[in-house]
């Protein structure tokens, strides 16, 4: 899927005008896996956004912030549910989340890039 058909999904799904890069990524994992729950990494952190991120919080016990990850109409930043998950930390969330039936989808940087590769 092209980047404006994400955007264009972006802001259906949120309201706002335009999304960062890595919302951008998230979301094109969010729909090449409809099945899995989306992580993407962002520096030394796995995070989740939206309503994947309040799951998370709920199920692994994470704190749940707001980020703001789009821009709304007059400029003004549009606030997303974030949680993230250190790297290094990840298998046991992994883990838990597997014996609890759900499957993870996991967007890595390479090189400092978000390329959008998935491992499953």
């Amino acid at each position: 899927m092209e980047t404006h058909d994400i955007q264009r999904v972006l802001r259906a799904r949120y309201g706002g005008v335009e999304a960062s890069d890595v919302l951008v990524q998230f979301a094109r994992i969010e729909l090449e896996r409809p099945d899995a729950i989306a992580w993407m990494q962002n520096g030394k952190f796995y995070e989740v956004y939206g309503d994947p991120a309040r799951l998370l919080g709920r199920l692994l016990d994470l704190r749940v912030a707001e980020k703001p990850l789009m821009t709304g109409r007059g400029g003004q930043p549009v606030m997303l549910a974030m949680t993230g998950i250190a790297i290094g930390s990840e298998r046991e969330h992994l883990a838990r989340l597997l014996r609890m039936g759900y499957r993870v989808a996991i967007g890595r940087e390479v090189d400092g890039e978000r390329d959008g590769t998935l491992k499953a």
